[in-house]
C-alpha cells in the first residue's frame, strides 16, 4: 500500500533535530478522499460566491460601461491635444504671449495626464474582470470534470492543490490555488 510521509516545514527540520519535528504518516487511500472532499467544498463555495457577486449579464454591462468611460476619456485627450496645437498656432501668430502659452499648455498637459491615469485604472479594472471571469469558467469546468470523471481526481489535485498540511493528530488542511485571488 502507498503511504505518504509528511514532515513539518519548520526551522527545526532544517537543523535536523528529529526530537522537535516528528513526521506524520497517513495512508494515501485516506488522504485522497479527504483532499477531494475539501476540494469539492471549496470549489462549490467559490462558485456560489462568484455567482452571488455577479451574473454574466451584469458583468458584461459593467464592462460596456467601463469601455464607454474609457472612450470618453480618450476623446477628451484628443480634444485637449488639439487645443494645445491651437495654442501653439496662436503663440506663433502673436495672438497670445509666451507666458499665457506655457500656462495654458501646462494646464492642458496636466488634464491629459490625469485622463491617461484614469484610462490606465479602467484598463486594469477591465483586465481584472476578464481574469475573474476566466477563473470562474475554469473552476466551473474543473467542478464539472470532477463530477463527471472521478478518475481525473489526481490530475485535478495536482493542478488545483497548492499545499497539504497534516498535523500530528492527522487533521488535514488543504490550500488551493484558486483561493484568495482577490486583487
Amino acid at each position: 500500500d502507498d503511504v505518504y510521509l509528511f514532515h513539518c516545514l519548520t526551522p527545526s527540520r532544517v537543523a535536523h533535530d528529529d526530537k522537535l519535528c516528528k513526521g506524520v504518516l497517513i495512508r494515501e487511500d485516506k488522504l485522497i478522499p479527504m483532499i477531494m472532499d475539501a476540494m469539492r467544498r471549496e470549489m462549490s463555495a467559490e462558485l456560489e460566491a462568484s455567482a452571488l457577486m455577479q451574473s454574466a449579464d451584469a458583468h458584461a454591462e459593467e464592462r460596456l460601461a467601463l469601455s464607454a468611460e474609457k472612450k470618453e476619456h480618450e476623446l477628451e485627450i484628443q480634444n485637449l491635444r488639439s487645443r494645445i496645437r491651437g495654442l501653439y498656432e496662436d503663440f506663433v501668430q502673436g495672438i497670445i504671449d509666451k507666458d499665457d502659452y506655457f500656462l495654458f499648455k501646462t494646464q492642458y498637459e496636466e488634464k491629459i495626464t490625469a485622463r491617461e491615469a484614469k484610462i490606465a485604472t479602467l484598463d486594469k479594472a477591465v483586465k481584472s474582470m476578464e481574469q475573474d471571469a476566466q477563473r470562474r469558467r475554469s473552476l466551473c469546468k474543473d467542478a464539472d470534470l470532477l463530477a463527471q470523471k472521478p478518475e481525473m481526481a489526481q490530475e485535478l489535485i495536482d493542478r488545483l492543490v497548492e499545499r497539504v498540511e497534516v498535523t500530528l493528530d492527522k487533521e488535514v488542511r488543504v490550500t488551493f490555488r484558486f483561493q484568495g485571488r482577490e486583487e
